[in-house]
């Protein structure tokens, strides 16, 4: 499991023992982790304007970047991601750019200026295409290799979360009008409309592709897909899901199913897997065994008290999207 923290540190722990495997020092508060899908580094993203890449098991420094900046003083690294292929890195700043680094050299591929703070990222799963979403402008998505923009979705459309789907011709999003829509990529058409009773902050494709899940407040929705349509298929109470925490389970280990983190009393960390084939039953296995599997996908922040706290969304702390109890 990794960890960032207000003091600066970046962490990596041992899931079944709590023992600390290694960790790095930034100049200051650490805002977003994240493994690489081999699971093999770490890349850090903080408010003192640099990413870092290190080994997980070492703390080797791999790579460390000086992320430049447009208009503001402090460029806090608000966001980072890696390619399916663990090759590039993807972030979102605070000067309102997206930007896509090399992480065998550091060097800056491309990056776009936009009109407000990005929120959301996600690479295709063949590592082919970039999407991001924000509250200010509509979701794009990018060539990885030019940084051409591809396709860019009505102008209305806003996007707090967005998923590609597994064969990345369908782009999912979901926001703070009630919403999730599906967009066909290469047109930019939307398909499907799916309104809800709150915002948004959790889409995710089945593994299979036949099934969509969103999140809403403390609940979870599944739709099956119908040809071109996704129909309702049920929708479960699930208390205390962090946004943006929604996600398809590993390849192979389940293809309908869903996983998602719990911030609960009796259990402060704790991962639960639905199968959206039958989404009123939860899968409750080991938590340990879950973060392990989640490990190479999620990463964790602490507060100075060393409680676990979400990760920031852009500029905003997990911690005021959710709702009072």
């Amino acid at each position: 499991m990794a960890t960032g923290s207000s003091s600066g540190y970046a962490r990596v722990f041992e899931v079944s023992t709590g023992r600390e495997v290694s960790r790095i020092l930034h100049q200051a508060k650490v805002s977003a982790v994240a493994f690489s899908p081999n699971g093999k580094l770490v890349a850090t993203g903080s408010w003192d304007n640099t990413v870092w890449v290190f080994e997980a098991a070492t703390g080797r420094e791999v790579r460390r970047i000086v992320v430049a900046n447009y208009g503001v003083e402090s460029n806090y690294v608000l966001e980072v991601a890696f390619s399916p292929d663990s090759r590039l890195i993807a972030t979102h700043c605070m000067d309102r750019t997206t930007r896509v680094f090399e992480v065998a050299t550091g060097r800056e591929m491309w990056h776009v200026l936009f009109s407000g703070i990005p929120w959301a990222i996600a690479f295709s799963p063949n590592g082919v295409l970039l999407a991001t979403g924000s509250l200010d402008y509509p979701p794009q998505v990018f060539d990885i290799a030019t940084g051409r923009r591809v396709a860019r979705f009505p102008s209305e459309v806003f996007a707090a979360v967005v998923a590609f789907s597994p064969n990345g011709k369908l782009l999912a999003t979901g926001t703070l009008d009630q919403t999730a829509r599906v967009f066909e990529i290469t047109t930019g058409c939307e398909v499907e409309r799916l309104a809800h009773n709150d915002w948004v902050f959790g889409v995710a494709f089945s593994h299979d592709g036949d099934f969509l899940a969103t999140q809403t407040g403390d609940w979870l929705h599944a739709y099956r897909r119908d040809g071109e349509r996704w129909r309702h298929a049920g929708s479960r109470y699930v208390p205390s899901i962090w946004p943006k925490t929604l996600r398809s389970s590993p390849q192979g280990n389940c293809p309908r199913c869903v996983e998602f983190v719990r911030d609960v009393p009796e259990d402060p960390l704790k991962l639960e897997r639905i199968n959206l084939d039958d989404h009123s039953k939860p899968i409750r296995r080991d938590s340990h065994d879950l973060v392990g599997k989640w490990s190479t996908k999620l990463g964790l922040t602490f507060d100075t008290r060393g409680r676990i706290t979400p990760l920031q969304v852009g500029a905003i702390p997990f911690a005021s999207l959710k709702k009072e109890k």
